[in-house]
């Protein structure tokens, strides 16, 4: 009897003992278990991309921070002047690029016409003058009232006419053609470096604002208002909250499991 008791004893033991397997071992059927382990936040430090003056700081340690959001700003007041200028100098380079490619106004090409006319009448006129003495010093009635100096003045007047002839027919006919196309494209390039110029001014403005790149935490604060910061020296050390990262231990039996789920 006692060996009996003792069979059923250990028997019971047995299934007791398999049991216990079974039950924290297997599936309870919802396809979970627990497993312990870290959460994992990445990091990012933010740095202005130019140096400056920082004006103002804008969120505390602990903060939670939007994408976009701007964290903080650094001086800008010698940047505007700046911007001002280059929009001024680009504003009067594309004004005189418009007026070559325009080329000579009628109103133009009429001036140059009557210069051309006014500077024909007086070279005529000296040239008249010019013959009327170079006769009477030739004639023997008429030397004695014409002198060598009158005859150089008047040949100094018609070569000075015919100089401000040739000049304004020059003008006129640079106004019927109008500028060249190589003066246009000079214009044109002068013009576009200027705007480069611009639109890095104005990405220097933009950039004087520190934004947060994604969402997160302020897990640091580096730098206060007043001091001199660079690309080098990061402003803040901000945490990524989204996605989160989780590091898991799982024992061999449970990894087999998670095949299974």
């Amino acid at each position: 009897m006692p060996r009996r008791v003792i069979i059923i004893l250990a028997v019971l033991a047995i299934a007791g003992a398999g049991f216990a397997w079974w039950y924290t071992h297997q599936s309870t059927g919802t396809g979970e278990f627990v497993l312990y382990g870290n959460v994992d936040l990445r990091q990012t430090d933010l740095a202005f991309n130019d140096s400056g003056r920082i004006s103002a700081v804008l969120v505390q340690e602990g903060d939670t921070v939007k994408e976009g959001q701007v964290l903080a700003r650094i001086d800008t007041s010698r940047l505007t002047p700046q911007i001002a200028q280059a929009e001024a100098q680009v504003a009067a380079m594309k004004a005189a690029l418009d007026k070559l490619k325009n080329g000579s106004r009628p109103e133009e090409i009429a001036q140059a016409k009557a210069n051309v006319a006014a500077a024909k009448a007086d070279a005529d006129n000296a040239r008249a003058q010019n013959q009327r003495l170079t006769s009477l010093i030739t004639s023997p009635g008429g030397r004695a009232s014409v002198t060598e100096r009158d005859l150089d003045t008047t040949k100094a007047a018609l070569d000075s006419a015919e100089a401000r002839l040739a000049v304004s027919e020059r003008a006129l006919d640079l106004s019927v053609a109008g500028p060249r196309a190589e003066d246009i494209a000079q214009a044109d390039a002068q013009m576009k470096g200027t705007e480069a110029q611009l639109a890095l001014l104005k990405q220097q403005l933009k950039d004087a604002d520190l934004v947060a790149p994604v969402a997160g935490v302020v897990r640091s604060r580096l730098m206060e208002p007043g001091e001199i910061t660079s690309p080098q020296r990061p402003v803040f050390s901000l945490a990524v909250v989204d996605p989160k990262w989780v590091r898991a231990y799982a024992s061999e039996p449970d990894l087999a499991r998670s095949d299974r789920a």
